[in-house]
């Protein structure tokens, strides 16, 4: 089954029903080469053809330069205290503080080291204390506290002194788009880009602001000094030059522009040239990241994150060469260490990862339109001052390079048309902004043909078949529209009025223009080479939008009209629309994720017919229909690592193999035996499907008895709703008859299609003879395959309470062991599932070595996340799932709390903290304060964990009651959660509940914590409440929740 991003109703409903689709990582076998370091290092830097890394230490004054592959270690002694360091042609440069303040008033040097003998050559003095420098063309720049300088190598003079920035900037060079890159160190810094020529820095401008977690700031020296581990705020360019990386885990592209987020803050990043993959370092884990499709050269791809690796240290910085990479680490004992790993093979893209895959963009486009007879978009880009050509059929993109900013486009008479600004745009500013002009882009060559030059700002553009030119020119509060002949390139006349123009629109085949003012007024204009003719003002049209291919239709925001401008129907928040005159349907875009399509034909008869509509995950930029494929521009609003910030996409709307709708999946699948009562019936089809003469025929039945349903079609998707919930454990058929269903060009299906399926019981059991049987249980439940398996202690609960947010991530099952020996029950379930990464919570103290042992005798990937005490696992643990805005304060010393918030916390893949009743645990406060942690919810009353205890925790709101299960309820009362299916479990027992956890994430539901012990008040108010929940699992076998309990509760 074909998935996209512009989903089907289907894929949308299986999303939100089913297991996702897990992701899967390689974990790269750890062997790194520790070389361990007896001084402070304040940075390192690899050489880029020698095995050697150099690394400063300001408090010996010294320069080390160690060999990776021999170990010998040779050192150059200073005066002064070397810090900073850059490579450029054989040759290191060294920046030497006078003081570690780094204050304006004090000078520093730089010294130029010989890599070959190691050696120092020459030197440079300087009128600064240096932080951070780069190199490029002969030009050494240089940033300290309050600007940044640069000095000719070659004259030893200073070219340019900037100052007016706070505190002191790191920076980097694009060595291949001669830009210098700084980012201050504020508490939000923003990175600046600006040009380099001869030296001199010009054009400069802001990238997006970040927010960089740091300790302390010192106001001696004017720097925030960031959170560890990350040691220095960071910026780096790529070596290809097309993507800026910083701190917070941004990714930008050349001119600063957000290509995406990591989702992390980053300790370093390394990059290999020649793959062009990435590696970044967070703490302790290295991950690296490929293209995962990449269309040519000028800028579109994507990344993928397929390995990760582990260093024992915490990594300080990262570097590559030669396929390994280098990462200077600090252990938790203050032990310094160079770690060599060997790299990862490089990624491989795969562009046959889906029939139809999206093409990532790498910029945000400024304007687009489609070819109307060749499957290619046509973007601009004005940032970067670029026009890109994708052929979305072959994914093979060209571009153009222009000397101004290119922005909106036209096309007419096989020619694209692109207006050029060389300023900012004025909106109500009465100065006159600098005239653009047009580029008329040959399409058959992609080439520049002719140009010609404007007298005004052009803010739109439009182009008659005749050879004429008109554009909406100047400040919007007095623009003009002037006609020009392509011909002579001069201007014929001028169109004005005494209110502001914001947009036009050309009929090209009426030959007339809408205009559309501040007025609320739209005009319309019989254009006739070049010359203005009849103007007509109609003042109840809210602006027009677009044109029918066929010219006999327009759009505004809010109706569908005729040419003349009268209304036809009312369509509320028309955004776009695209048309499919052949098959006679159009489509308009209503909401940012929403299309319906109407029938074209019905406009005729001044109705409006609707036959069903798309939705999107993404927000829709644009829209076209071409040869029965819908192509969309998205822009990426639900991040992912292998799209970046926008995307083409091809939505086919018609079947490739057969021209009838074929029925190709449905759900619940095929006599499944678990629905729950309340849910939808869904099937879909081959291609988009519309009702059929025979839609009415659709049935669904238990027996002879057949269930009154809606019928609903979303793209695809035919969705079948019950009028009223389903019965439990009863078989259930649907029937969709043949002639029910018409496809994209107007053929019935011509096959009946039936789905049997039964509704599950209101009350299923998931329990073994023990505590292990039962976790396997419910593994077999959730899970038919499964990459990885999260395998704890069944005999305590400390380590083990904090595991579900990791089962979560990787949508993993959580499997109980002994301490000493692989549980059988573990072990079949593992064979069963195809496990190939286990991760271990806990120390060799709860789940012994000799079970690590035995899982990688079976070529099993093991990773195992553990501490000295419980705390230091939860802290281990969070560090693995990364950076989290929001996270969930327990008791370590108690099970019940943590049990009542795993789903929730897991769904939300926020960490579960635990901590001491009195006192907040080291590792516990480090997390926090090193995650850009804004929220802490402590659950459970101040009998487990005191007040005192959540000073230090930001924004702290505890969620609590009398009783574990008054805090149970509590929670369900805070957060929400999907109660149609519920886990029931003991809540004086930990394990069953903890296995169950894993699978209740899955869909947020809850698990609800009974036992003998639950008070009256709790027991009415989930009779109350106990219509909302369908499904009932009860967790564990019947000594541990007895059916006179489950009857107590749910059966008075």
């Amino acid at each position: 089954m074909q998935k996209f991003r512009l989903k089907t109703f289907f894929v949308v409903l299986l999303t939100f029903l089913l297991i996702f689709s897990q992701i899967g990582f390689a974990q790269a076998t750890n062997s790194a080469d520790t070389i361990p370091l007896d001084f402070t290092p304040f940075t390192s830097l690899m050489d880029p053809i020698q095995p050697i890394v150099y690394l400063t230490c300001p408090d010996q004054k010294l320069l080390y330069a160690i060999n990776i592959e021999t170990k010998e270690t040779k050192t150059l002694a200073f005066e002064l205290k070397p810090k900073m360091m850059t490579y450029d042609q054989k040759q290191l440069f060294v920046a030497f503080s006078t003081d570690s303040i780094h204050h304006s008033d004090t000078k520093g040097k730089i010294a130029i080291i010989d890599t070959d003998t190691f050696t120092q050559v020459d030197e440079l003095n300087i009128d600064v204390d240096p932080f951070f420098i780069a190199v490029k063309d002969s030009y050494i720049f240089i940033s300290y506290y309050g600007g940044y300088v640069s000095y000719s190598l070659s004259t030893k003079e200073r070219i340019t002194l900037a100052s007016g920035i706070f505190g002191t900037s790191a920076l980097a060079v694009n060595q291949q788009s001669s830009r210098l890159y700084l980012i201050p160190q504020a508490a939000k810094p923003q990175p600046i880009v600006a040009d380099i020529f001869q030296g001199i820095l010009m054009n400069s401008f802001y990238g997006p602001e970040t927010s960089i977690p740091y300790t302390d700031y010192d106001l001696s020296s004017g720097i925030y000094i960031p959170t560890p581990p990350f040691a220095n705020f960071r910026i780096k360019a790529s070596p290809d030059g097309q993507y800026v990386f910083d701190t917070s885990g941004q990714v930008m592209d050349a001119s600063l522009n957000l290509v995406t987020k990591l989702g992390y803050m980053l300790s370093d990043v390394a990059f290999d040239p020649i793959s062009t993959n990435f590696y970044a370092a967070e703490r302790n884990i290295i991950k690296a990241y490929g293209k995962d499709y990449e269309s040519n050269n000028s800028g579109f791809m994507s990344f993928k994150n397929y390995a990760l690796l582990n260093t024992s240290g915490t990594i300080q910085e990262l570097n590559f060469q030669r396929n390994r990479l280098i990462a200077l680490t600090k252990t938790k004992t203050g032990q310094h260490q160079l770690e060599i790993l060997a790299a990862p093979a490089a990624y491989v893209s795969n562009p046959e990862y889906n029939d139809f895959p999206p093409i990532p963009i790498d910029f945000k486009p400024t304007a687009f339109i489609y070819s109307p007879d060749q499957p290619i978009v046509y973007m601009t880009d004005a940032n970067n001052r670029r026009l890109y050509s994708l052929n979305y059929e072959t994914h093979v993109v060209k571009s153009l390079e222009f000397s101004a900013q290119p922005e909106k486009l036209a096309l007419a008479n096989n020619k694209l048309y692109v207006t050029l600004f060389k300023g900012p745009h004025q909106d109500w500013n009465p100065i006159e902004p600098p005239p653009g002009l047009v580029e008329i882009i040959n399409t058959d060559t992609f080439t520049i043909s002719d140009e010609i030059q404007l007298e005004a700002d052009p803010l739109d553009i439009a182009v008659s078949t005749d050879g004429y030119i008109y554009i909406l020119g100047g400040t919007h509060n007095s623009a003009k529209i002037s006609s020009y002949s392509e011909a002579t390139k001069r201007r014929v006349a001028t169109f004005d009025q005494n209110y502001g123009i914001y947009s036009m629109t050309l009929n090209p085949v009426t030959n007339q223009l809408y205009v559309n003012g501040y007025s609320m007024a739209t005009n319309i204009i019989t254009l006739n080479h070049g010359q203005f003719d009849t103007i007509k003002v109609m003042d109840i049209v809210t602006g027009v939008t677009g044109v029918s291919p066929d010219g006999q239709y327009v759009l505004s925001y809010d109706a569908i009209l005729d040419s003349k401008l009268n209304k036809l129907r009312d369509i509320q928040d028309i955004t776009r629309a695209a048309f499919d005159i052949t098959n006679q349907k159009f489509f308009v875009q209503t909401s940012d994720t929403n299309i319906d399509v109407y029938d074209y034909d019905a406009l005729f008869n001044q109705s409006l017919k609707k036959l069903s509509s798309l939705t999107s995950t993404d927000t829709i930029r644009g829209i076209s229909i071409q040869k029965g494929k819908l192509i969309s521009i998205s822009q990426n609003t639900n991040k992912s690592f292998s799209l970046t910030g926008h995307y083409v996409e091809k939505l086919p709307l018609v079947s490739q193999a057969a021209e009838q709708p074929e029925a190709v999946a449905g759900f619940p699948p095929e006599n499944s035996s678990d629905l729950p009562t309340n849910y939808p019936v869904a099937v879909e089809f081959s291609q988009m499907v519309f009702p059929g003469n025979n839609l009415s025929g659709i049935k669904l039945q238990t027996g002879t008895v057949q269930v009154p349903i809606d019928v609903q079609l979303v793209n695809r998707t035919l969705l079948i709703t019950p009028k009223s919930e389903l019965d439990y454990n009863t078989q259930y058929t649907l029937t969709v008859p043949e002639n029910a269903v018409v496809g994209y060009t107007g053929v019935n299906s011509k096959s009946m299609y039936t789905l049997t399926f039964n509704t599950d019981r209101e009350f299923n059991r998931l329990g073994g003879i023990d505590r292990y049987a039962t976790s396997t249980e419910i593994a077999k439940k959730g899970w038919q395959q499964s990459d990885y398996a999260v395998l704890v202690y069944g005999g305590n609960f400390p380590d083990a309470l904090c595991s579900t947010p990791l089962a979560a991530k990787f949508r993993a099952p959580i499997l109980l062991t002994d301490q000493n020996t692989l549980s059988p029950t573990a072990e079949a379930e593992i064979t069963r599932l195809g496990v190939k990464r286990v991760f271990i919570v806990g120390g060799t103290g709860v789940v012994s070595g000799h079970i690590e042992e035995n899982l990688k005798s079976r070529n099993i990937q093991v990773v195992r996340l553990a501490g000295t005490t419980q705390y230091d696992t939860s802290a281990a643990v969070a560090d693995y799932l990364g950076p989290s805005e929001q996270v969930f304060v327990v008791s370590g010393e108690s099970f019940p709390d943590a049990l009542s918030i795993a789903s929730y916390a897991a769904s939300q893949r926020s960490p579960i903290l635990l901590t001491r009743r009195n006192a907040l645990p080291a590792p516990i406060l480090d997390y926090v304060r090193n995650n850009g942690v804004n929220k802490a919810y402590i659950i459970g009353g101040t009998a487990v964990i005191n007040s005192p205890a959540t000073y230090d925790l930001p924004a702290p709101e505890r969620v609590s009651g009398e009783t574990l299960y008054d805090t149970n309820q509590e929670v369900f009362k805070k957060f929400s959660f999907d109660y149609s299916v519920t886990f029931l479990a003991n809540g004086e027992s930990f394990p069953d509940a903890l296995s169950g956890s894993a699978l209740a994430a899955i869909g947020q539901h809850p698990v609800l914590l009974l036992s003998g012990a639950t008070s009256k008040d709790i027991i009415n108010d989930i009779n109350y409440n106990k219509g909302m929940m369908k499904m009932k699992y009860i967790l564990g076998g019947t000594v541990i929740m007895p059916d006179l309990l489950i009857d107590q509760v749910f059966k008075q």
